[in-house]
């Protein structure tokens, strides 16, 4: 996050189970994905007191050859918009 950003975060979900993302040429397991949902909001989505946010379809990769943290990088599979007053409020 960059010095005075704003966005904000308004939940995030794991959306199932580790998943093989990469194999080897062997054909064994080289990395695994985890699919995670974000829901972020804008500063001036937020500012101008929009009712939206934008969901990320992401798989988190793992570094090594296993189902676990850390991840390597964020694979963004899609997005798409919904009214930030239906989003789960984070526990």
């Amino acid at each position: 996050r960059e010095e005075g950003d704003e966005s904000v975060v308004r939940n995030i979900r794991i959306d199932g189970d580790w998943f093989v993302f990469e194999k080897d040429a062997l054909g064994q397991p080289a990395a695994y994905g985890l699919r995670v949902m974000v829901a972020w909001q804008s500063p001036q989505d937020k500012a101008e007191g929009k009712d939206l946010v934008t969901v990320f379809e992401l798989s988190m990769v793992s570094r090594d050859a296993k189902p676990a943290a850390p991840f390597k990088l964020a694979a963004v599979g899609g997005s798409f918009w919904m009214r930030a007053s239906k989003v789960p409020q984070a526990k």
